[in-house]
């Protein structure tokens, strides 16, 4: 199989977006979400709709869009996945204001470029950062501190006193700045974090931060928790089980302030939303997935045949390059890919409390709902 890429013309000249989702559509890309290379996460008025015209090879002109209905709020790290003719946009990080979501939406796209919205699942209340242990929280406040405590009033040269509008908003900036950089530490749980002794301002009282409960971390029961980053692909029709001839939309991993403890912030579950009914349903994972490596080339994995899926010999084993008893998860920035007709999903690399990168694959049976990992020419890099 010869693979032959050809660079397109960029959505935007002046602006590069990233973590934004996309879908094809009768022989258009639709391009959902996203931000800016130069203000990433900051504010934006609306949702970003971008329609890519395959065979033309170009991206139809901001007029010829049209964008209606309950468009979602602007967000990065969801994910669109198209069934049938239906595009289903889920969770994501809103830019503005900061939150991980659980909402889901459903586009219909009218004609190319006309796309009419309808939200069938408003998102439930959530925190938008982890439950941080007191330590964590202590040398957040302190490391907050020592940055407020340098600002000096211009005309007295004064330090400021922590009542200062300017020193309230710095010190709530290098706050939420230190929370960030460890929410997703795969070391966060092994840190020793000691707040800082005989620095200048000792003594001084923090601003008051009020410190919410985090969210459920399995959501409300009847649907996904909050997520980015996570990985979704649809199927059409179910072979076996109890929603044998249903059509699904598939949800699985990412990251979420609400995921278990020892997690590093990743999920490690998987739903299923039937539009038929509009139920979400949460899948357990079976052991004994089967698979087989096929031909490699350098660089990763060869193409994957799900009809290739073979079984265990009369001893009992897996056969070579076979891993059994699989469970990709926990894990965020992964991609999940059907093939064979939505008798397989094929799921690739992304990021675990034990590597910042991986190249891994994995296969769900999604008639047993069984992972099999197939095996790679290298590791996690």
């Amino acid at each position: 199989m010869v693979v032959i890429w050809e660079q397109m013309p960029p959505v935007s000249e002046d602006h590069p977006v990233s973590g934004a989702a996309a879908c094809e559509f009768a022989g258009y890309l639709y391009l959902f979400g996203g931000a800016s290379h130069d203000h990433t996460r900051a504010p934006s008025h609306e949702m970003r709709h971008a329609v890519f015209d395959c065979a033309a090879g170009a991206w139809l002109p901001p007029e010829e869009l049209d964008v209606d209905g309950d468009v979602p709020t602007p967000r990065i790290g969801c994910t669109a996945t198209r069934l049938r003719g239906t595009v289903y946009l889920f969770g994501g990080q809103q830019t503005w204001p900061a939150a991980t979501l659980n909402d889901l939406y459903a586009a219909s796209v009218v004609q190319q470029g006309v796309v009419e919205w309808q939200q069938l699942l408003d998102a439930t209340p959530c925190v938008p950062t982890p439950n941080f242990t007191p330590l964590e929280i202590a040398a957040a406040k302190n490391t907050a501190r020592e940055k407020a405590d340098k600002l000096r009033d211009n005309e007295t040269g004064d330090s400021l006193d922590p009542s200062n509008p300017k020193y309230l908003a710095v010190w709530q900036q290098e706050y939420d700045k230190f929370l960030e950089e460890i929410k997703y530490n795969p070391q966060r749980g092994s840190l020793s974090i000691a707040p800082p002794a005989g620095k200048k301002g000792k003594g001084r009282l923090a601003p008051q931060v009020q410190e919410e409960r985090p969210p459920s971390r399995a959501g409300d029961g009847r649907r996904p928790g909050h997520r980015a980053w996570h990985a979704a692909c649809s199927i059409e029709m179910m072979a076996e089980g109890d929603m044998c001839g249903a059509s699904a939309v598939v949800v699985c991993g990412g990251a979420s302030p609400g995921a278990k403890r020892g997690n590093a912030g990743l999920m490690d579950d998987l739903w299923l939303y039937l539009p038929d009914t509009g139920e979400w349903k949460e899948r357990s994972f079976r052991p004994g997935g089967h698979g087989r490596r096929r031909s490699q080339t350098s660089g990763g994995l060869g193409s994957f045949d799900g009809a290739a899926m073979v079984k265990k010999d009369k001893a009992g084993s897996l056969p070579e390059g076979m891993h059994g008893n699989a469970n990709p998860f926990p894990r965020a920035f992964h991609s999940l890919t059907a093939v064979a007709g939505g008798r397989y999903a094929v799921l690739f690399g992304g990021k675990t409390p034990l590597a910042d990168r991986t190249n891994d694959v994995f296969v769900l049976e999604t008639r047993r709902f069984t992972w099999t990992q197939l095996e790679s020419l290298h590791n996690s890099v």
